[in-house]
């Protein structure tokens, strides 16, 4: 069969009523005589039987990836990109706004090359190439994870901040209290030996430079406006308060200033202030400006306390 060629051949042994079939002429049976009857031969393609060495496969190497991991690295900036902007809008205002997009694109960078570098390196060491979708979920995965701890990172850097700014007495409504508080200290606590008449005199006249100072504010925004004008509530208490004045519509507008923000309302503050609120009040004693003896002050007029 090597040359393509089968003969077939047809013979009849010499006065056999049997015939006999052979191939490539190879008679198996022999009569005493044999009459040949007739051959044939039909040709095939040569059949290729012969033993082949097959071709080794391409090596896998970081050279051959660079396709593959940049388009990861592509990925991956595109999600660092997204990560810084969104940091740059949620931290906006805080302490850390302006390095927090730094921290976490740069987060979302590092750990998304890793990943995308790390899918390589695996590559080369199995000798099978991922593909490109396999590339560039890496990429997206690790940027998304850097991101998360960038945001993780700049959040306790807030808070932190926040916290120092509190102690420091600089920052939020902790920070406000413990500036008044330690302005007020400043004012009401006295030099070393200052005797306690001094310190009372002191007060007084640091309260009385707050109450014009206030004054000037509230006539600069009310018309008919005076000070130190007593008031009765329905139920008898009596209580002076600082100034007292109209808005624009004809409203009574009542200010209280108190010179710190620790200054406490007096015994009849506490109950008067809110009777007047409740049920109004009236003006006592001969009264100033409008506001003379009598008038009456309606109900639902807030005393508003006026402080540092």
């Amino acid at each position: 069969m090597g040359n393509g060629i089968v003969n077939y051949a047809l013979a009849q042994p010499y006065a056999s009523p049997n015939t006999f079939f052979n191939m490539n002429n190879q008679f198996d049976l022999f009569g005493k005589t044999v009459i040949l009857v007739g051959t044939t031969s039909t040709s095939y393609p040569r059949i290729m039987d012969e033993p082949m060495i097959a071709e080794p496969k391409p090596k896998v190497t970081k050279e051959s990836l660079w396709g593959k991991i940049a388009v990861g690295l592509a990925v991956v900036a595109c999600v660092a990109c997204v990560a810084a902007y969104a940091a740059s809008v949620a931290f906006t205002g805080g302490a850390t706004a302006a390095f927090a997009p730094y921290i976490v694109g740069g987060m979302a960078a590092c750990v998304g090359t890793y990943a995308v570098m790390n899918q390589a390196n695996e590559d080369i060491e199995n000798q099978e190439e991922s593909s490109y979708w396999t590339y560039m979920w890496e990429g997206a995965k690790g940027a998304y994870t850097g991101a998360e701890i960038g945001f993780a990172v700049v959040s306790v850097l807030e808070i932190g901040a926040g916290i120092w700014q509190c102690l420091k007495g600089g920052g939020g409504k902790l920070g406000t209290l413990a500036a008044k508080s330690k302005s007020t200290v400043s004012r009401e606590v006295s030099l070393e030996g200052e005797s306690q008449a001094d310190i009372l005199a002191n007060n007084r006249m640091q309260g009385r430079l707050f109450e014009q100072q206030e004054f000037a504010k509230f006539s600069s925004q009310s018309s008919n406006a005076v000070e130190q004008v007593t008031v009765k509530t329905s139920s008898g208490v009596k209580t002076r308060v600082d100034a007292i004045g109209l808005d624009s519509n004809g409203n009574v507008l009542i200010n209280e200033f108190k010179s710190s923000v620790t200054a406490p309302l007096t015994n009849n503050q506490k109950i008067a202030f809110p009777e007047i609120m409740e049920s109004g009040g009236t003006v006592v004693g001969k009264g100033k400006g409008i506001f003379t003896g009598g008038y009456q002050i309606p109900s639902g007029t807030e005393v508003k306390i006026i402080r540092p």
